[in-house]
């Protein structure tokens, strides 16, 4: 039998928040199973709007949007909240809960809210509390976590869920640099085993070293897709962030050796460090 499909298709769709100004402006981007995906470009660029998009969450002005080949509209909610793993930025819980607590959220679309843990349930949340460094944090109240922590957990959650894709909405937001690099390395063993990973996040340099595609956006119009040296070039990343940059490959050693890596430059005339002390 065929396994079934995971990858996501956004065709020529557009979206407005008003009648006035589409947000996200003929799109057209494929995002294949197996894969990372890095949404990039500065702020308002439409890049949350694309996730809001993906997840169903809104529905396209013009064009279409399809997970696993079947419009993202037409999937029952616990069917795609089965399949789809979703890492927020921020979140405000109702209810004070433990790491663990939230953790196991992440079986409700297996469970329900009123079904009891099975031992597959319980295995799968200590498999994520584990591969996110959160088993000494089990019993910690949420509140009492740094926000790091907090993001961790909540990646805890969707890895305990099980589910055929991701999306990470900033989630390297308030990660120290060990735990940046961890969960970009957590999102390549996920591609590895299958998983359709999208991200959005404003760490460039992060994306070019971990994403096989990196959709560079801009005023909710897609510039260019597709490997980070193809499209992350010095003249478009100046245009785009509006800032004189230039382009270094990454010394490596590793899988990651050559990837572009984007240094803002000093404008002409900009006060030097001496002349503001």
């Amino acid at each position: 039998m065929t396994a079934p499909s995971h990858d996501w298709q956004l065709t020529a769709v557009s979206y407005g928040y008003s009648a006035e100004r589409l947000a996200v402006r003929d799109v057209s981007l494929a995002m294949r199973a197996g894969t990372l995906t890095a949404l990039v470009g500065p702020n308002g660029a439409g890049k949350s709007t694309v996730l809001a998009l993906l997840l169903g969450h809104l529905v396209p002005t013009a064009g279409s949007v399809t997970f696993g080949s079947r419009e993202v509209s037409a999937w029952p909610r616990r069917a795609l909240a089965r399949q789809v793993g979703v890492v927020p930025q921020h979140e405000t819980p109702a209810f004070a809960l433990t790491v663990r607590e939230v953790v196991a959220m992440g079986r409700y679309p297996h469970l329900g809210l009123l079904a009891a843990e099975q031992d597959d349930d319980r295995a799968a949340i200590e498999r994520a509390l584990a591969r996110c460094n959160l088993l000494t944090l089990r019993d910690r109240p949420m509140d009492a976590l740094s926000g790091g922590e907090q993001q961790r957990a909540r990646l805890a959650r969707a890895m305990a869920q099980e589910p055929a894709a991701y999306v990470l909405d900033e989630p390297t937001a308030g990660l120290d640099c060990a735990h940046e690099m961890a969960l970009f390395e957590h999102a390549r063993t996920l591609c590895a085993g299958g998983a359709t990973v999208v991200l959005v996040t404003h760490h460039v340099n992060l994306a070019a070293r971990y994403a096989d595609r990196v959709a560079l956006l801009s005023a909710g119009s897609l510039l260019a897709a597709g490997p980070p040296r193809d499209v992350l070039t010095a003249e478009r990343c100046s245009g785009v962030f509006q800032w004189p940059i230039t382009i270094h490959p990454h010394p490596g050693a590793g899988h990651d050796a050559g990837a572009p890596q984007l240094v803002p430059l000093a404008r002409s005339g900009a006060p030097t460090r001496a002349s503001l002390s």
